[in-house]
């Protein structure tokens, strides 16, 4: 059995079963992580079905979050797909007092183009995330916050994936307040199925800062997880 520590996944629901919290809990399970669940909303992204979200009761999600951090031992959260801008302040809310590693990926809208995250709630998401430990934007996500400027306005680490960026060689820079940064390059990978490597990067994350690893070890061996992982679903 496994006896891992306990992360808490705040994310929505993929009915395609490719991406959100279904991805979340493989990647624990795989990095002998044990996982608590709270679903933010519903998503319909299956092939052949008609696009739609349907978000959570936020005040339940909050109430789960504070249940959750009061009596299951969580040694790390991971924040994903959140909904509305009342999700996200439920989502603020409930975490209000919790004193260990926050990862919040900014998921804004799906590989579809399904919008995840309207822009009346990324101010709220933007206070949200100046109380993470670390930030897990893709390049559009970053410039759709505001770039640089939000970068500064959050202070607090940054991990910028380089999934959207051009070339055959992909950097991941980790980009902490001060401007000191961190990076690794690796091969782009063409997959099968692109959906989901930002929830188990993020995932990954939040699971070995809750192993105890530095925020730039918890990145760098996500990283090499995420990479030997999603190989396998390479086209050569």
């Amino acid at each position: 059995m496994m006896n891992g520590p306990k992360v808490l996944c705040i994310a929505g629901v993929d009915n395609s079963g490719l991406a959100g919290l279904d991805q979340d809990l493989r990647t624990l399970s795989a990095l002998n992580c044990r996982s608590v669940a709270v679903s933010t909303a519903k998503t319909q992204q299956a092939a052949g079905a008609e696009p739609g979200v349907a978000v959570a009761q936020a005040q339940g999600v909050r109430e789960a979050i504070k249940g959750a951090i009061a009596h299951q031992g969580i040694a790390a959260v991971k924040i994903g797909m959140l909904g509305s801008p009342e999700m996200v302040a439920a989502v603020t809310e409930g975490l209000q007092h919790y004193p260990g590693p926050v990862v919040l990926d900014p998921v804004l809208k799906a590989s579809s183009g399904l919008v995840l995250l309207p822009k009346n709630a990324w101010s709220a998401l933007t206070a949200l995330a100046s109380q993470c430990t670390l930030v897990t934007p893709n390049w559009v996500e970053f410039d759709a916050l505001g770039g640089e400027i939000w970068r500064a306005k959050i202070a607090v680490p940054v991990l910028l994936k380089g999934g959207h960026a051009e070339g055959e060689r992909l950097v991941d820079r980790l980009i902490w307040p001060s401007g000191r940064s961190f990076q690794k390059s690796h091969l782009r990978l063409n997959l099968l199925n692109p959906r989901g490597t930002g929830c188990a990067l993020s995932s990954a994350i939040a699971c070995n800062l809750a192993l105890g690893m530095t925020l730039q070890k918890a990145v760098s061996a996500g990283i090499d997880w995420q990479q030997a992982s999603f190989r396998a679903q390479a086209v050569p």
